[in-house]
């Protein structure tokens, strides 16, 4: 019976008990694995309620990197126009408010306006 070459009987972390059960590191990376999944579910959760409330507008990420002159225009996404959302009438802010939305707008608004740090911390390694 061959063996895969990346299974290892003298390192690495064990994933079952000598049981059968899971051992610890098993059941971390299990956690992780299903929070991770629960929070992608949210993620796609949260474009519900703003694209019903015409928040969200497709729109490419374009970063510059003024020193360099560099630019860098990733397209595919969906972002939160500030304006609208200004512009919202109270229901919709209390509907994106109680379904926990709020917060993550204001979040998205405050990651695009760190992209040009972040450009600039990938264009200079």
């Amino acid at each position: 019976m061959s063996t895969f070459p990346g299974w290892s009987t003298t390192g690495g972390e064990r994933l079952f008990k000598t049981d059968g059960g899971n051992a610890p590191y098993l059941e971390e990376v299990l956690r992780f694995l299903r929070g991770s999944r629960r929070e992608t579910e949210r993620a796609k959760a949260f474009s519900v309620e703003p694209d019903r409330l015409a928040l969200l507008e497709p729109r490419p990420l374009e970063l510059s990197h003024h020193s360099s002159g560099r630019t860098l225009t990733v397209g595919g996404f969906r972002m939160v126009d500030e304006d609208r959302l200004r512009q919202l009438a109270r229901p919709g802010l209390v509907r994106l408010h109680d379904s926990g939305y709020l917060g993550w707008a204001h979040t998205h608004l405050v990651s695009l306006h760190h992209a040009e740090r972040l450009m600039g911390e990938l264009v200079e390694g």
